[in-house]
């Protein structure tokens, strides 16, 4: 197996940052300025090696949300990829719909 991902504040405010941005109705992983999510990893001062991003919409528990990402060959894919070395989560909730977004960043090589 592999060692643990470690938990990095740098990623966790690009997904809180980025959480908070979708509560406005919209959902995508490009921004509505353009911005892709290594953009947003980047400012928040973490110069990675590696990136990845999972989003999800609409569970309403941890344990829903990452069952959902398990099921997804492409989120399982960032959740098990051998590059990662640290996570940083999000979580908002849609002003409109009720419903949480979840926001995941994985990273390596940049100063949490």
């Amino acid at each position: 197996g592999q060692a643990p991902l470690g938990y990095c504040t740098a990623l966790a405010n690009s997904s809180q940052k980025y959480a908070d941005a979708m509560t406005g109705g919209w959902f995508s992983h490009v921004g509505p300025t353009g911005s892709q999510f290594s953009d947003r990893i980047l400012a928040e001062g973490y110069r990675f090696t590696y990136a990845a991003e999972n989003l999800a919409k609409g569970q309403r528990t941890v344990s829903e949300v990452m069952a959902a990402w398990v099921a997804s060959p492409g989120h399982y894919a960032n959740l098990i990829a051998p590059q990662a070395q640290t996570v940083g989560f999000g979580m908002a909730v849609d002003a409109a719909s009720g419903q949480r977004i979840w926001v995941q960043n994985f990273g390596a090589g940049g100063q949490c």
